[in-house]
């Protein structure tokens, strides 16, 4: 029995588990990996916390399959095999698998990783416009084992890949990269016609006059316009440094590579 909103039964002992989180957008066409680029991880878990010597639950064979993202909208710790079955996604006429790949697996010590599975089609065609993936067994084990289960997440098709937000960019990223900014749109193109064509130059612009860059910007919002500068500030300054020595004070000023003022140093006090 499951333990539910209404059934205070103990759940299962064993259950499967995903050890690692997949990103909140992942593209069609493309090998599926955790948010960190590992293989996604899959273990076999006790909730009794007991040494399990099982063999054959050790080295069961597993199988993936996509849910909808709105399974266990409420997330309990249990639900049923025939509601896990109930939400696994079908295939779209015309369009053919979900999810392709390496997708039956058989544990080794409890363990397996999922290396090799991409997604053929993409999740907006759900009411959630999310997927999940869930890890269930194949085997006739004789013992309810509880599926694992992702967190939701969208898949879009690999053409929209192209024109991504990067969470976190980087110096080198093109400015549409930041948010609030679409490529070749008003805000694009007048930050080309400004000579600003990358993260890097942007931060650099705002740090030197943010006034002038802010001009650049009329049309935004205010709220645009932070939304913007919040995003860019994000990016990693890296460990380069430049020095500015202030005549007659016995001052250097130290800024990062856009020209962000980080530290001072006066009679030889670092600040």
């Amino acid at each position: 029995m499951c333990r539910t909103v209404v059934d205070q039964n103990q759940p299962p002992r064993y259950k499967l588990r995903f050890l690692n989180g997949l990103s909140n957008e992942i593209f069609t066409k493309k090998g599926i990996r955790a948010a960190n680029g590992d293989p996604l991880k899959i273990c076999l878990e006790d909730n009794n916390q007991q040494e399990n010597n099982s063999h054959r639950l050790l080295s069961a064979k597993i199988k993936i399959v996509v849910l909808d993202g709105d399974f266990n909208i409420d997330n309990e710790d249990c639900w049923t095999l025939e509601n896990f079955s109930r939400h696994i996604v079908r295939p779209r006429d015309k369009i053919g698998a979900v999810l392709t790949g390496e997708l039956e697996l058989s544990l080794k010590n409890g363990k397996a990783d999922l290396r090799d599975a991409t997604f053929i089609d993409n999740s907006k065609f759900t009411r959630s416009g999310k997927f999940r993936l869930g890890v269930m067994v194949v085997d006739e084990l004789g013992e309810r084992i509880l599926e694992g289960v992702t967190e939701p997440f969208t898949v879009k098709d690999r053409r929209g890949e192209g024109s991504q937000k990067h969470a976190i960019p980087s110096l080198d990223d093109d400015v549409w990269r930041l948010q609030k900014i679409s490529k070749d749109g008003v805000f694009h193109e007048a930050l080309k016609g400004s000579g600003i064509f990358s993260v890097k130059d942007f931060l650099t612009s705002y740090y030197k006059d943010e006034h002038t860059l802010r001009k650049v910007l009329k049309k935004a919002t205010k709220l645009v316009w932070t939304t913007i500068v919040d995003h860019a500030k994000k990016c990693d300054p890296g460990k380069e440094l430049y020095s500015f020595i202030v005549e007659g004070h016995d001052v250097v000023l130290f800024f990062n590579c856009f020209y962000r003022i980080v530290g001072v140093t006066s009679s030889d006090q670092y600040t």
